[in-house]
Order: C-alpha cells, then sequence, then structure tokens
C-alpha cells in the first residue's frame, strides 16, 4: 500500500511538473510568436522611418546648397554696393572738377 501511494505521489508529481513545464513552453511559445508579429509589424515602420531620413537627408542637402547660393549673392550684392559707392564718389569728385573748370571758363570769357 505505502508503496502504491508513492507511485501515486511520483507519478502526480511528474504529472504536474510534467503540465508546468509544456505550460511555461507554450507561454515561452506565445511570447515569441508575439514577438515575432511585433516584429512583422515594425518592419513596415522601421522601413518607412528610413525613406523619410533618406528624404529629410536630401532635403537638408538641398537647404544647404540654396543658402550657399544666398550667401554667395549676399557677398556678391555688398561688393557691388562697395563698387557703387566708389563710383558715386569719383562722380561727386568729377562733378566738382567740372564746376570749378566751368567756373575757370567762364572767368577767361569775362576777360577777353
Amino acid at each position: 500500500m505505502k508503496e502504491a501511494i508513492t507511485t501515486t505521489a511520483i507519478a502526480g508529481g511528474t504529472g504536474f511538473f510534467g503540465w508546468l513545464f509544456a505550460n511555461m513552453l507554450t507561454r515561452r511559445q506565445r511570447k515569441k510568436s508575439d514577438l515575432q508579429l511585433i516584429s512583422e509589424s515594425i518592419k513596415p515602420l522601421i522601413s518607412s522611418i528610413k525613406e523619410v531620413t533618406d528624404h529629410n537627408a536630401e532635403l537638408v542637402n538641398t537647404l544647404l546648397e540654396e543658402q550657399r547660393k544666398v550667401l554667395q549673392l549676399i557677398q556678391e550684392k555688398a561688393e557691388w554696393q562697395r563698387e557703387r559707392g566708389e563710383l558715386i564718389n569719383k562722380v561727386e569728385r568729377l562733378e566738382k572738377e567740372v564746376k570749378a573748370l566751368t567756373k575757370k571758363i567762364n572767368e577767361l570769357i569775362k576777360e577777353q
């Protein structure tokens, strides 16, 4: 009788641990399956993020190129304005010289 109880207890314990182990495997498999599902769901998002990032990089490069062009135009404008200022000064000096020469010519004409 004692042997039957021991055998029954061992069989019950073995069965319980077998059930527990199978249940743990089922949980692991469910987690693994869930993780695979999540992984498959995320793949299009990752691909989309990569495309957006690549497009953003292109836009940044275009923006930098346009900013370089604008900076170059600003520098050219500053150079033209400097040259314009120099020409205005030359014109003003020449106008003064013309006035002085005109005055001198008028004085010479009056003397004759």
